[in-house]
């Protein structure tokens, strides 16, 4: 792909990671392919980077070598909404697409979202991957979880949204600076689905076939999925901040 620095970037594709995660470089390498499809060459790929412990500068340096048009954003501080808010700052693109690092989001229907969303005006599209997905992309414990999960959203925020925990979006990037993000960790993404709604934003929810990770997860599901409804209610009650001292203190 050669550049054109003439031309202004419609699409940023968002991808956090926390360390360097297996699947990172095939995951680049497949949404640079679906957003030149979308778009032509007029895309960036940002990646915002938390060092895992133990990972030096020629770490970072080997990120260095992903293809064409991507972008290392390096945030020190541990964090999935933390993450976000660096990419966030760094995107160019009019329209900004957010996935995992782990292949797990299918990247073929970028090119048709793009059209979809541009063509009914939206503001925010979220994904869907409770109703579709292969059989080992959710434990039974997971899948409920995530229903519970979106429910609580539901009830506090009656958003419409079915899945609450997607980690695939489309925004357009003049909305996010409408938003007022608290979220530092996971909550981050329940959290931009309700500040979507609650700014009245045009949006829509789509499924997807959502697929089996690479490598299975570290994270204790069940005590985030608490923070998260926790987090919920804080927001619905307007004390985040009480949230952020008892439950999830910013380090």
């Amino acid at each position: 792909m050669s550049k054109d620095v003439t031309k202004p970037i419609l699409l940023s594709v968002v991808i956090p990671t926390y360390g360097v995660e297996e699947a990172l470089a095939d995951t680049v390498r497949e949404a640079a392919k679906a957003a030149e499809t979308a778009v032509g060459e007029q895309f960036e790929v940002v990646i915002p980077y938390t060092p895992r412990r133990g990972e030096t500068e020629d770490t970072i340096r080997n990120l260095r070598t992903l293809p064409d048009r991507t972008i290392i954003v390096v945030e020190p501080r541990r964090g999935y909404g933390r993450a976000y808010i660096a990419g966030f700052k760094r995107c160019r693109g009019r329209l900004i697409v957010t996935l995992d690092a782990d292949l797990t989001y299918p990247l073929d229907i970028l090119p048709r979202a793009v059209t979809v969303f541009e063509a009914l005006n939206l503001d925010f599209l979220n994904t869907d991957r409770l109703q579709v997905h292969e059989d080992c992309a959710f434990t039974w414990s997971h899948n409920l979880g995530n229903r519970v999960l979106s429910r609580v959203m539901n009830l506090l925020f009656n958003t419409g949204f079915n899945d609450s925990q997607s980690g695939m979006w489309l925004i357009r990037r003049d909305s996010i600076d409408k938003m007022k993000f608290e979220g530092i960790h996971w909550e981050f993404s329940a959290e931009i689905k309700i500040e979507a709604r609650i700014r009245r934003l045009r949006c829509a929810e789509t499924p997807i076939r959502y697929r089996a990770r690479m490598a299975g997860s570290t994270t204790n599901s069940w005590r985030e999925g608490l923070k998260i409804a926790l987090f919920m209610l804080a927001k619905r009650l307007g004390a985040v901040r009480l949230f952020h001292s008892i439950i999830r203190p910013p380090v």
